[in-house]
């Protein structure tokens, strides 16, 4: 797990994309293991489906794929110290509902949020907030 936010300003499917970008690019990823994503579209162009289908089913378990923390796995990190602070919104890869992702903030991490996975900020009070995510591996 990255303790650091990896990027901001960035959508829930681009976030997706970029694990799926560094598990191809990491030397240590077996080549059986990238040839089965490309077959299966996860790679650094994934539909909008693909990169669902990576998140929800492909990566959570499998050993050495990058991909986002889940929310259980986010609220641990902050409560063990793990994390640290910054202002902005974090993507986890859970699913809100049918069309919505989750979103968690280090400076309130009783709130959750939720929001369109093609967003990758939002305007509040005119406050500006830009999501961003942490990179998770089982290795």
């Amino acid at each position: 797990m990255s303790a650091s936010l990896t990027e901001i300003q960035i959508t829930w499917y681009n976030a997706v994309r970029k694990c799926i970008e560094q598990t191809h690019a990491a030397s240590d990823v077996p080549t059986d293991v990238k040839s089965d994503m490309t077959a299966n579209g996860y790679t650094a162009s994934a539909t909008e489906a693909n990169c669902i289908a990576y998140q929800d089913t492909y990566a959570p378990g499998k050993r050495m794929v990058y991909r986002l923390l889940t929310e259980a796995e986010w609220i641990e990190c902050y409560k063990t110290g793990k994390l640290n602070s910054h202002p902005q919104f974090e993507w986890v890869g859970d699913a809100y509902d049918f069309s919505r992702r989750v979103l968690r903030i280090y400076d309130n991490p009783t709130n959750r949020s939720n929001d369109s996975p093609g967003d990758d900020y939002f305007n509040y009070y005119s406050i500006y907030n830009s999501y961003g995510f942490r990179l998770a591996r089982i290795v």
